[in-house]
């Protein structure tokens, strides 16, 4: 789907489908930003910014949560990522910085090879082990998407930190 007009939210992570992130809403354009998002029931582009600028990929983010509000309009919200997209173009409207972005939708996906499955799983466990101190269930990750054990992962390790 190319042209679609989206709020885009720079940040310094990564959202990925399925996973779930609080954020603390307190510059003024991201506070109209989320107030617009959350009276159309609409969602918002998340983009990485860093040292080396914004990027060209991101995730659509919905809204799960407003946890708390202050009286001076900042927010805590939980998103939970969507769909890919990449940026087409940039601009900002006189609300909240925007762009004009095309999802990314998989295409013709091919069959799975099962031993190459099984064998991404291990190496997967093993280094959420190494990095979280707890090896997921193998039920955890039966049919489960790269981003969603990636998700799983990041999660723990936040919460570990």
């Amino acid at each position: 789907m190319a042209g679609l007009e989206l709020p885009i939210f720079e940040l310094p992570l990564v959202l990925l489908p399925g996973e779930q992130v609080p954020l603390h809403i307190f510059e003024e354009p991201y506070k109209r930003m989320v107030g617009t998002s959350l009276e159309q029931g609409e969602p918002f582009g998340v983009v990485l910014r860093d040292d080396e600028g914004a990027r060209s990929v991101g995730c659509t983010a919905r809204i799960d949560d407003v946890t708390e509000r202050f009286d001076d309009g900042r927010m805590n919200i939980v998103v939970r990522g969507e769909a890919p997209f990449k940026v087409l173009d940039r601009f900002e409207s006189p609300e909240y910085p925007t762009g004009e972005v095309e999802l990314v939708v998989d295409e013709d996906v091919p069959p799975i090879d099962k031993d190459a499955a099984a064998s991404a799983r291990d190496a997967f466990a093993e280094l959420a082990e190494r990095a979280t101190g707890a090896r997921p269930e193998p039920e955890e990750l039966d049919g489960a998407s790269a981003n969603r054990a990636a998700a799983r992962d990041q999660a723990a390790a936040a919460r570990d930190a």
